[in-house]
């Protein structure tokens, strides 16, 4: 039930992670657009930022860094406090498609400025385009390829280098400078410009320093043959890296390899049913705020599912304790949309997992069953991870979810743990070795009926001691369902027994509770009424938190130890407006710092353990044999 209940969480996020939107029309030949808001206080944001994350780094520095996309280092010639774009045309129709469009203050300045840049390359006039010109080397890397692939003796990549022309072209008009390295590439954004589809301010209309606008379809059609190239080439990578599937278990190169294609097959197929995905960002010294706002493909499954999703009340969240490190509450409404693509994609999942000469484990016998299990659920659902505590590798998952038909629920709940036996062959092919029993005896709390079993894991005699996962699944784990009115309440881990009886106390009579947390109250409100869209969605993770028990678990890193001060952690909130999806993510300050530590104390590990190595020695050639 635990793999089947996430694998249907990340199904459902993966696509409502991919959705909200803008309107397409605006801009209808770039495939991407990137804007920077006011270079000024972007260098000043970035160098305060920087200055914590990374001390000894200067606002100078950024802001030179910042001002050599456009070529003026020190904005000479343009206005820093206006909107900055970087335009990816469609590559079919340019080959040389990438375009910057700066908020011009004096062309005359920024063209000498562009000319000293070139090496005093004297500016041209070609088609109402100023045009510089300049030689340069550059690696050859089709020479070197050839080179490699002919074997020749003492190939180094400095000997293969090429003299080339470079043409840079500068369009203008009274308020923006365009450059390009392609004629026709600078003509079309001009054209653009004069016709008011590409404005001098934002485009992207949500509040951010820095701002992006994607349309999926038509990347995916421009750079189809890159992605192709680059999803053998990692398949390439998996043959190399892995062997036959290890005899203790474990997937082979073909396996993994099958699997990734499947993943970014997967994602394809979703990106290619959202119209445009727009994206913005703003960093200083209170953290990190993300927006996103995806529009679907009008009349795509990704359109229709999200249309029929109901707002969430939130009202699962005082079910699950105070000391809770991280929720997702969202809706699970008309979920018959993806059930059969949900079905299809395990079906694929577990087919390839599967030991050869095994029979495949989902028949259709068990389709049907997920189907009708999948079925049962509407309404809100929610899910949190609660540490244990005073342990260092433990952690609870409580679920709540709405049912229709509650005792339908509970029976297609057992039939479908009845039927792991089916899929251990595929666990087995992962590594994974375990056995489902049932709890025996009668358990109540509070008249509620509870139905217990019990997972025992059979884990590889390599999983070594110290690793914080294995110590967790050493003993045995138990799983628990209740029922509380339309309710279904599961928890999964050693303290399972004690969650699921505090849930249905707090499901029946209230009490403490999450939404009792101080922290998670203020990060909630760092989200309250931000917009009027609808509450689809919305997620707390206490990140610092996650960090110490994620390094607490990390095997020999057991030792790694920082502090984490009380305060907000990340919070996450999914809205709805028509058909347009926002997604907004504040990540503290604190918690930054907190993730930083936690990975220099990782590193500084990592580095210790290496020194505590004995050094590799070559093996000895083997000896000639007599007579060689």
């Amino acid at each position: 039930m635990r793999t089947f209940t996430l694998r249907m969480i990340l199904a459902i996020a993966a696509l409502s992670a991919s959705a909200a939107g803008g309107e397409l029309d605006t801009l209808p030949s770039p495939v991407l657009m990137l804007e920077f808001r006011d270079l000024d206080q972007i260098a000043v944001d970035i160098q305060t930022f920087a200055e914590i994350m990374q001390p000894g780094l200067t606002t100078e520095f950024v802001q030179a860094g910042l001002g050599a996309m456009f070529l003026s280092s020190d904005f000479a010639g343009l206005r820093s406090d206006g909107v900055f774009k970087l335009l990816v045309l469609d590559r079919r129709k340019h080959p040389k498609p990438i375009v910057f469009v700066a908020p011009l203050l004096d062309k005359d300045i920024y063209s000498d400025v562009i000319g000293e840049r070139f090496k005093g390359a004297m500016p041209d006039k070609r088609d109402g385009l100023t045009v510089f010109t300049t030689k340069t080397q550059i690696f050859d890397r089709e020479a070197y390829s050839k080179a490699l692939a002919e074997k020749k003796p003492g190939v180094n990549h400095r000997q293969y280098t090429k003299e080339v022309i470079v043409e840079r072209f500068l369009g203008t008009t009274p308020a923006m400078a365009v450059l390009a390295d392609d004629a026709a590439a600078c003509k079309h954004v001009l054209e653009l410009i004069k016709t008011g589809k590409l404005k001098d301010g934002p485009i992207v209309d949500i509040d951010g320093a820095f701002a992006m606008r994607a349309s999926p379809g038509a990347l995916l059609e421009c750079y189809s043959g890159d992605i192709a190239a680059w999803i053998k080439s990692t398949k390439d990578t998996f043959s190399r890296a892995f062997g036959a599937r290890p005899a203790k278990g474990g997937l082979d190169a073909g396996q993994i390899a099958a699997l990734f294609e499947l993943e970014v097959n997967t994602a394809i197929d979703i990106a290619t049913q959202v119209r445009t995905i727009d994206f913005a960002a703003t960093i200083n010294l209170d953290g990190i705020a993300f927006t996103q706002r995806v529009e679907p493909q009008p009349g795509s499954k990704l359109a229709v599912f999200l249309a029929k999703q109901k707002p969430v009340d939130q009202a699962a969240l005082k079910l699950f304790p105070p000391e809770t490190i991280a929720v997702v509450d969202m809706s699970l409404s008309s979920l018959d949309t993806v059930t059969e693509p949900y079905i299809e994609l395990m079906a694929k999942l577990f087919a390839l997992m599967q030991p050869k000469g095994k029979e495949p484990p989902l028949t259709d016998e068990m389709k049907t069953l997920m189907k009708d299990l999948i079925a049962v659920y509407e309404g809100e659902y929610a899910f949190a991870w609660v540490r244990c505590p005073g342990d260092d590798f433990g952690f609870d998952l409580v679920y709540a979810a709405t049912a229709t038909d509650t005792r339908r629920a509970r029976d297609m709940t057992l039939k479908y743990i009845a039927t792991f036996d089916k899929l251990k062959d595929a666990y087995k092919g992962m590594g994974i070795d375990f056995e489902v029993e049932p709890i025996e005896g009668e358990l109540k709390h509070r008249g509620v009926d509870i139905t217990g079993f019990m997972y025992k894991f059979n884990l590889p005699e390599d999983a070594g001691a110290q690793d914080g996962i294995g110590k967790m699944l050493a003993d045995d784990v138990p799983f628990y369902m209740a029922f509380v009115g339309k309710r279904q309440l599961m928890a999964f881990g050693k303290n399972a027994k004690k969650m699921i009886t505090a849930t249905i106390d707090r499901s029946i009579a209230g009490g403490e509770s999450l939404s009792d947390n101080k922290d998670f109250q203020a990060a909630l409100a760092t989200l309250a009424g931000d917009d009027d869209d609808e509450l689809m969605a919305s997620a707390y993770w206490s990140t610092g938190e996650l960090c110490q028990w994620l390094a607490s678990s990390g095997g020999q890193g057991a030792d790694i130890y920082f502090g984490v001060t009380p305060g907000p952690g990340m919070v996450v909130r999914a809205g709805r407006s028509g058909s347009v999806w926002t997604k907004r993510m504040i990540l503290p300050m604190r918690e930054i710092l907190t993730i930083r530590s936690a990975i220099d104390a990782a590193t500084e590990t990592m580095m210790q353990r290496d020194e505590d190595q004995p050094p590799r020695v070559a093996p000895k050639e083997a000896e000639p044999e007599p007579g060689e």
